[in-house]
């Protein structure tokens, strides 16, 4: 279900806690250690055909665990994205899973990614009380104004245009060392 949408690259906010079941996924994030990001590669060859493939990254790779209903609900949110972002087949596609503690390296800057599609999806959060995403148009000068904010919410997935945007994660509260928020991006 559509919960916002912005004109700041085609920015779109989806609630899908009623399609993807996020605690199954949970389990998976934790072999994501240090450096808190694992990546996995996906072919979207035509509807409903999606291909694993490694990454050759510096990155290790996220695997996911079979017969446990996480990696039905990873690509159900592939295709989510992958419908709602107008994917064309015969992509590739680069799956992220994040883990966000208080030790992760996150870059608080206004920075770019030279991606043309990108969504954010947050599997969960413990022990954090403010967690902000910005997005600002990439012509504009940055302005407070200007920019959208999304706070991380589990279940909620962010889609936008990442060409033609500045993108950066705000200061975040961790309420306790144990703090941490996982999310699954996915980019074109």
């Amino acid at each position: 279900m559509l919960l916002t949408k912005h004109s700041i690259g085609n920015t779109r906010v989806y609630d899908l806690k009623g399609t993807i079941n996020t605690s199954l996924i949970q389990a998976d994030f934790n072999k994501v250690m240090y450096p808190y990001k694992h990546l996995l590669g996906i072919d979207y060859k035509k509807p409903n055909k999606l291909v694993q493939i490694p990454v050759n990254k510096n990155y290790p790779e996220f695997k996911m665990i079979h017969g446990s209903g996480s990696e039905e609900m990873v690509m159900r949110a592939m295709t989510f994205f992958i419908e709602n972002a107008e994917i064309p087949e015969n992509r590739r596609l680069l799956l992220e899973a994040f883990h966000i503690n208080p030790y992760a390296y996150l870059e608080k800057e206004w920075f770019y990614e030279n991606y043309s599609k990108k969504a954010i999806l947050c599997i969960q959060r413990e022990n954090i009380e403010y967690s902000k995403f910005e997005l600002c148009p990439k012509k504009q000068k940055i302005n407070d104004r200007d920019t959208f904010k999304w706070d991380f919410r589990p279940g909620e997935m962010v889609i936008f245009n990442a060409d033609d945007t500045f993108q950066r994660y705000t200061h975040m509260d961790f309420t306790t060392e144990q703090g941490f928020q996982n999310l699954l991006i996915f980019t074109i």
